[in-house]
């Protein structure tokens, strides 16, 4: 399915890598270590004695073109332009109509009276040289490397507008070899060769010349590249990309789009492990953020939610699981998180041979709440993992929530198959370290052949008889199955619709795959205020019914015995645990009495 565009994508990225290596090289080569670059210059002298010259670009003959890729420049480049050069763009060739670099300088703004300093000094080199003038111009804190706000400067389209946010750190990505969230100039040469053998793809398909890429060039583009893809999804691809809704689509998303489908399908090609082009895999294993990447786990501390499962499982491949234990052990031996209430880990499940590796080195992070096992199917597979953390951390090891209240460390199980369903019972009294329960719809519908369908019905039975025996056991936690639709309006009223109906069947929590989801879904399972002032009143006026002696007495015309009090009360705990105004409720409805 990927053929060409493998080809294409995986050549330029090679050229870029070689480029980077090149030039490196050749400072190292030229610069003899006694004439290093020095941390500061002692006489710094101003790149441009002269102001820019602010006039418009010429009219009558087209502007000169963008440079060649790396290999061609020795040949091609001149080495910078003296100080008083008389084109637009001091030391550095404008744009073309598809290509990057700084706007004019009467776009918008008015231009600084010289170029910034910087500590850095040209290279001797040819290509180096070449692009010099521009680096230096948009390092404006002169320090020798871009931050994402100059880079973006640098980098804009052929009508000037900006690179779009996403693209400029994708490129930031992709070039930051050092890791510091910034480029230097090494760096910023190969993204700009990169980007130059973009333009000439995008010159290729541009087959009007207007400088955007329509809908019809974007589908002709993805056939050269070699996909088969349907006009649906080419539609949805484009149109996400293409944010103006004018079927006119910059260089810089077309850029974005395309790196953005290659890596898709590399996540695609991960589960096609028979080449068919077809997979079957649950959505919650699609978009489980794995343990592998920093990046994302990074990102999870800016969250705020009661609990977050980092994942051994099936978002890490089987290559990738060292790196991803050893990345969520020091994950979790830093600070907590302050929106964060519980750090759960995915391990792999019992019967993969995995999860024993997967404990061990998890078990050493200080910060894990709980462990959530996938694909318990009988008590020996939580037999199993209580049995290694007894043996590994028996100091946190409790005989039960009966006797001495939430264990410092919990397990949560996973429920995803029909042999599951039926030894609910067995699994709940497995291990006095369980906490709860979570349906894994997709899992469990892949096992009995079901077809998933807005009302859910299929799985009424698995869903009743896991809400039911997680309070038979006095089990906190019962989370429900993830909601699919999380995108515009009419998924959150869905995700609103199940989280009521879960709410109703008994579950108090659900899965999010989503951070637009957090909030739907703490409203959903939260009291509401029509809730929590039904429950207010109840409590007050059974305070007062006690003190008469009445076990069952009226309010606004229904009956109040010790079952409906008993629900007032863990309305009213739920929603001070939510961070409610309870106080206030209560002194309104203080003089509340029975009927």
């Amino acid at each position: 399915m990927m053929g060409n565009f493998e080809i294409i994508i995986g050549r330029l990225e090679e050229h870029a890598a070689q480029i980077l290596s090149s030039q490196q090289q050749q400072r190292h080569n030229a610069v003899p270590p006694a004439q290093t670059r020095p941390a500061a210059l002692s006489n710094p002298q101003p790149y441009n004695q002269q102001p820019y010259q602010q006039q418009l670009p010429p009219q009558n003959k087209p502007p000169p073109p963008l440079p060649q890729p790396a290999h061609q420049l020795n040949s091609q480049y001149p080495r910078p332009s003296p100080p008083n050069v008389s084109n637009n763009y001091p030391g550095s060739p404008p744009p073309q109509n598809y290509g990057f670099g700084p706007p004019p300088q009467h776009h918008g703004r008015s231009p600084p009276s010289r170029p910034p300093q910087t500590t850095a000094t040209p290279s001797q080199s040819n290509q180096d040289a070449s692009l010099f003038p521009l680096f230096k111009a948009v390092d404006k804190t002169g320090t020798g490397h871009l931050t994402e706000k100059e880079l973006r400067a640098a980098l804009v389209n052929g009508d000037f507008t900006s690179f779009d946010p996403h693209t400029v750190k994708m490129m930031i990505r992709m070039f930051d070899v050092d890791k510091s969230g910034t480029i230097g100039f090494d760096e910023f040469c190969g993204l700009w060769a990169f980007l130059a053998a973009w333009r000439s793809l995008f010159e290729r398909f541009d087959e009007d010349r207007s400088g955007y890429i329509s809908f019809e060039e974007y589908g002709n583009a993805l056939v050269a590249f070699g996909y088969r893809l349907s006009s649906t999804f080419v539609n949805l691809l484009y149109r996400t990309y293409e944010k103006n809704g004018n079927n006119r689509m910059s260089f810089d998303l077309f850029v974005q789009s395309c790196i953005v489908l290659k890596r898709m399908t590399d996540a695609f090609k991960k589960y096609d492990e028979d080449r068919d082009g077809y997979i079957t895999m649950s959505f919650e294993e699609f978009l489980t953020v794995p343990g592998s990447s920093q990046r994302m786990l990074d990102k999870s501390r800016g969250l705020s939610v009661d609990c977050v499962a980092y994942d051994l499982e099936d978002s890490v491949t089987a290559g990738k699981k060292t790196e991803a234990r050893a990345n969520i052990r020091h994950f979790l031996q830093q600070p907590r998180s302050a929106g964060v209430k519980e750090n759960a880990v995915r391990i792999n499940a019992v019967q993969t041979g995995l999860a024993l590796d997967d404990l061990t080195e998890v078990l050493k992070a200080p910060n894990i709440d709980t462990i959530v096992v996938p694909k318990v199917n009988s008590p020996s597979d939580l037999n199993f993992v209580t049995d290694v953390i007894r043996h590994a951390l028996p100091q946190r090891h409790t005989e039960g929530f009966g006797q001495s209240g939430n264990p410092s460390l919990s397990i949560l199980a996973l429920i995803e198959s029909a042999k599951a369903v039926t030894d609910l019972s067995g699994i709940c009294k497995a291990s006095p370290y369980l906490s709860g329960l979570i349906f894994a719809a997709e899992d469990f519908a892949l096992d009995l052949s079901l077809t998933r369908t807005p009302s859910l019905m299929e799985f009424l039975f698995a869903r009743s008889a896991i809400a039911t025996v997680c309070r038979a056991h006095n089990l906190p936690s019962t989370i429900d199955l993830v909601c699919t639709a999380y995108k515009g309006a009419e998924g959150q009223e869905r995700l609103e619709e199940e989280c009521l109906g879960g709410k109703g069947l008994g579950f108090n929590g659900k899965q999010c795959i989503h951070p637009s989801q957090v909030e739907v879904v703490q409203k959903a399972f939260a009291p509401s205020e029509d809730e929590l002032r039904w429950a207010v009143r109840i409590t007050v006026a059974a305070r007062k019914a006690d003190q008469q002696g009445r076990g069952a007495w009226t309010l606004n015309g229904q009956m109040i015995d010790a079952p409906v009090v008993g629900k007032a009360k863990s309305i009213v705990s739920k929603a001070e645990v939510c961070g409610m105004d309870v106080a206030s409720v209560h002194q309104k409805w203080k003089d509340q009495g029975p009927e």
